[in-house]
């Protein structure tokens, strides 16, 4: 699969429009167009946020691997909280693809497992200082 064909994939799985990602990617719409029909390719740090804005790594959009879960690279989260920041990622990822819910409800169910997954790290970290 192309790159152009990972970014249009990723998008549509988020359902967005070309023109809100390019908002929040920073490009126009006519450019991220070039970049799904490979006929430009983005410069490395446009290539970044494509990447943030579609919750996924650039290895994934560049080929290098199948994975579309981003990697959580931060050193000061302990495997507790990588776990259960890839979990939340991944629910959300599923909930995208198969899920028949409005847009309005599925925000909802993520903001719930964000909440949830949220307080669980925020319960250990104050465990942990009062010992």
């Amino acid at each position: 699969m192309s790159l152009g064909e990972r970014i249009k994939e990723r998008r549509a799985s988020f359902d967005l429009k070309q023109d809100e990602c390019a908002e929040q990617v920073g490009v126009t719409r006519a450019v991220l167009s070039s970049y799904e029909r490979n006929v430009s390719m983005p410069p490395g740090d446009v290539l970044g946020k494509l990447a943030t804005v579609l919750k996924t790594s650039s290895d994934f959009l560049l080929g290098l691997t199948d994975d579309p879960t981003p990697p959580i690279t931060n050193e000061k989260l302990s495997e507790d909280e990588v776990i259960k920041k890839k979990f939340l990622l991944e629910m959300e990822d599923i909930l995208r693809k198969n899920s028949n819910v409005d847009e309005e409800k599925l925000r909802y169910a993520l903001k719930f497992f964000q909440f949830t997954v949220e307080e669980d790290i925020e319960g250990s970290k104050r465990k942990k200082s009062q010992n």
